[in-house]
């Protein structure tokens, strides 16, 4: 089992694993902003189950991680979107898709 870690994707960004691999997804934030990322779409082929991952100091910015297991084979979207969630949908100022294959473990 190993990491795939993606670093500050783009929207579109595509990439691939094996079902004995976690996915690493680091988007970049500054917390002091009150803009957080969240995945908003895993379908059914991944499991956010993990706990996220977060780099940085405090102040400043601090790349988020998104961990992601496979559960089969196939491939999955994964979507995140940049907002502050108590000022709802219309604050969201970044949306980032990334379409992931998973292949089985070799």
């Amino acid at each position: 089992m190993g990491d795939v870690v993606i670093g500050n994707p783009t929207d579109g960004y595509v990439c691939s694993m094996t079902t004995s691999d976690q996915l690493v997804v680091m988007l970049p934030v500054n917390p002091s902003t009150g803009f957080r990322w969240t995945a908003e779409a895993r379908g059914d082929l991944v499991s956010a189950g993990m706990s996220e991952r977060t780099q940085g100091s405090p102040g400043g910015g601090s790349p988020r991680g998104f961990v992601f297991r496979a559960l089969r084979t196939g491939t999955a979207e994964l979507a995140f979107k940049l907002w502050r969630p108590w000022e709802g949908d219309a604050s969201t100022i970044q949306r980032i898709g990334i379409t992931v294959t998973i292949t089985p473990q070799q």
